[in-house]
């Protein structure tokens, strides 16, 4: 994932420079290559919360004060969780998550979701 050096500051109270922040993030266990203003980042399965600038920015808040970010005022639509799982011998736990996107609305930074269903079922 390649991220902008200076999009990152733009979420930090502090400005540290592009070889301090290198430091930290490989503290934080983010390895990455730099190419000129670019971080090359290669983020593992485990940390998920850290694919987009903000979760890194909230990651790096141990060392930095993370701006706060305003929250999305979006509402969720209710959640339909029926689901019959016909092989539960095999299958002890089901989880599954299907989302539809729609188009990005004018002044909206994030696409609103329109339909989300998540089934999980455990014996």
């Amino acid at each position: 994932m390649k991220i902008v050096y200076s999009h990152l500051l733009n979420l930090l109270e502090q400005q540290p420079k592009l070889e301090e922040l290198s430091e930290l993030l490989f503290q934080l266990g983010h390895e990455h290559e730099i190419d000129g203003e670019v971080l090359d980042m290669e983020i593992t399965p485990n940390r998920g919360d850290c694919l987009s600038l903000k979760g890194l920015a909230r990651d790096l808040n141990y060392f930095y004060q993370a701006k706060e970010l305003p929250k999305s005022d979006m509402e969720m639509p209710a959640l339909d969780l029926q689901f019959d799982n016909k092989a539960q011998e095999l299958c002890l736990t089901s989880l599954s998550c299907r989302l539809k996107l729609k188009k990005c609305q004018p002044n909206t930074a994030i696409p609103g979701i329109i339909f989300c269903r998540l089934r999980h079922q455990q014996k």
